[in-house]
């Protein structure tokens, strides 16, 4: 007899007994025993058939938790539940069957055993009750999750129509919001604009106030009281008018009127600042971009510059002097002189000046810098800076700056001729023009080629062949052509006088009142010229009509009326041909002169 997994349901004792007892014939079997055996096999057969039983049963349960385990998470506890259970009821089983094992020994134990089994085999059935049980409750709890699954899928899908309109309702917000941010930001950017405009409008109110301020400080300073300058003034507004008025031989009056108010504003100039002119003028002249201004600072301490740029710099002219501190002094139109601060003055470009309505040249004809400079280079000398004569663009009173380039350069006792050789390296037609007007013989002319160092060495050397074929070409004269560097002050070569020697040689210092003696002498020359002309050709027409007038007598005239007009028409031109009225304004002319000469020199030496 063999139990559960074949092994036997009576241990090797008790079978080893029963089997002797089965043999055991000294008196026969026993009834009893063979009864005893035969319920003994028919125990073993009812444990076979409960083995088998529980067998299936744990095959059967064991594919339901599967099932169960399979279709919920749930109903997997119970079926390790019913797991734990079989596990349970093997181990009981398996203690059974140790259990029977053991009581086999004895006999009396057999039927206890029976009870026992039938108990357990009771207990396997309240435990298969109790499965179908837990069965039918995990069929309802599936069939609850089913309905909550479905609920829940219901509630999902009212959940995604309400997300979708959630979206459609945030997609519409976030348009909205789209549409409040660019708002938001063009109102912003509106906000930065008149921001800026506003910052612009304030910048240019400062500037205007200080536009204003400069303009009104020019008004308002008074004329210093000149004795000399006053009597200069008047001889202008009355005799000089008065004989122009009555002076018809020179062609080109105002031109002549010109030059003296030119040389009126350097008499109050002189006056302000005598220093100026007892130095040697030096005119540097040159056309837009040839770096005048740099050219200038080059000689200039390190405490102060002109401005300098790439487009037209200077507009005022300035007259540039050594000084132990640096003052800055802008004249008025009367003669009248303020201070500027160097920082403002360095501020008054071209784009400054324009913003005027009107030329500010008109009430500041020029401004004197006194500054540190390096005096061993330059000796005692002035250098006088002036707007170009052909600025590269077309401005308001690019005219102007020609004409007051002329003006301030015919003062000048030398010249700087500077020409930039990064452009092209060859004089232009306008430098030589601009000469031409000015005048450059009687006084000494140097030239400068400047910006050297934006060229090669072979370059330059082809550039300064060419410049001085130009120069001879044009009949100028000059003392010598510097190779020169604006930006690192640096003579390269030369040709002639060095730059150096060239102002080394330049006098010491000189008289005031022999230039303008000279000017003022160059004025009257004119008209004594144009008058000695007119009155020559007085004396021509006249001689040629009393020529007539005989050739009249002399001939065959019949005709009395032919005759008197004839004669009324000599004695026209001899009355048009005023000898007389000439002579008394070449008379006139000379007195002139020298009221002028002397109301000049009273300007420095008051009476």
């Amino acid at each position: 007899m063999s139990g559960d997994n074949g092994r036997p349901l009576f241990d090797g004792a008790s079978a080893q007994h029963l089997t002797y007892l089965a043999g055991w014939k000294p008196w026969g079997r026993r009834p009893h025993v063979t009864a005893i055996q035969e319920q003994m096999d028919a125990a073993s057969q009812r444990w076979i058939s409960i083995v088998e039983d529980h067998r299936r049963l744990n095959i059967t349960a064991e594919q339901r938790a599967l099932a169960l385990a399979e279709r919920e998470a749930e109903l997997k506890h119970a079926s390790e539940a019913l797991a734990e259970r079989a596990t349970e009821l093997k181990d009981v089983s398996k203690a059974l069957a140790e259990s029977e094992t053991t009581r086999s020994r004895e006999r009396d134990d057999a039927q206890t055993r029976e009870q026992a089994l039938a108990g357990e085999l009771d207990a396997q059935r309240q435990v298969s009750q109790e499965l179908q049980k837990e069965l039918q409750e995990a069929g309802r709890r599936e069939l609850d999750l089913s309905q909550r699954y479905g609920a829940e899928k219901m509630a999902r899908a009212q959940l995604t129509t309400s997300l979708v309109d959630a979206q459609d309702r945030l997609k519409v917000q976030s348009m909205q919001h789209a549409a409040t941010q660019a708002a938001l930001e063009s109102e912003q950017e509106q906000s930065r604009q008149l921001g800026g405009d506003l910052d612009l409008l304030q910048a240019e109110h400062a500037a205007t106030q200080i536009r204003f301020a400069l303009v009104s400080r020019l008004l308002a300073v008074p004329p210093p009281r000149n004795e000399g300058i006053e009597a200069f003034q008047k001889l202008l507004d009355d005799d000089y008018m008065r004989f122009a008025s009555a002076e018809a031989s020179l062609a080109d009056e105002a031109k002549a009127l010109r030059l003296l108010q030119s040389i009126q504003q350097e008499l109050h100039l002189m006056a302000a600042n005598p220093d100026i002119f007892r130095r040697t003028v030096v005119g540097v002249v040159g056309g837009f971009s040839s770096g005048k201004s740099a050219f200038i600072n080059s000689f200039l301490g390190k405490d102060f510059k002109l401005l300098s740029s790439v487009t037209p710099a200077t507009v005022i002219p300035s007259y540039v002097y050594p000084a132990q501190q640096t003052q800055i002094q802008a004249y008025s139109f009367n003669g009248g002189c303020i201070d500027l601060d160097a920082g403002f003055y360095q501020e008054m470009s071209r784009a400054f000046v324009e913003k005027f309505s009107f030329d500010l040249k008109r009430i500041m004809p020029l401004v004197s810098v006194g500054t540190s400079m390096d005096t061993e280079r330059t000796g005692n000398i002035c250098l006088m800076d002036t707007p170009g004569y052909n600025p590269g663009t077309e401005g308001s009173f690019s005219q102007s700056d020609r004409a007051v380039a002329v003006s301030h350069s015919r003062k000048s006792d030398v010249l700087f001729w500077v020409i930039g050789i990064d452009a092209n390296g060859t004089t232009p037609d306008s430098d030589i023009e601009f000469l031409k007007e000015i005048g450059f013989e009687g006084r000494p002319v140097y030239v400068v080629l400047n910006k050297a160092d934006l060229r090669s060495a072979d370059q330059i050397e082809e550039i300064l062949g060419q410049i001085e074929d130009e120069i001879e070409l044009n009949g100028i004269t000059v003392e010598g052509i510097s190779v020169y560097s604006s930006k690192y002050g640096k003579e390269y070569e030369f040709r002639g006088k060095s730059m150096q020697d060239f102002l080394r040689e330049r006098p010491k210092g000189r008289l005031p009142m022999e230039h303008v003696e000279d000017r003022i002498n160059e004025v009257f020359e004119l008209y004594r010229s144009a008058i000695t002309e007119s009155i020559a050709t007085a004396k021509a027409c006249r001689s040629a009509a009393r020529a007539l007038a005989l050739d009249l007598m002399q001939g065959d005239v019949q005709d009395a009326a032919t005759m008197r007009s004839a004669t009324q028409n000599v004695e026209t031109i001899n009355a048009a041909m005023n000898l007389d009225a000439l002579s008394r304004l070449l008379v006139d002319a000379d007195q002139i002169n020298a009221a002028f000469l002397d109301a000049a020199r009273r300007v420095l030496t008051p009476a």
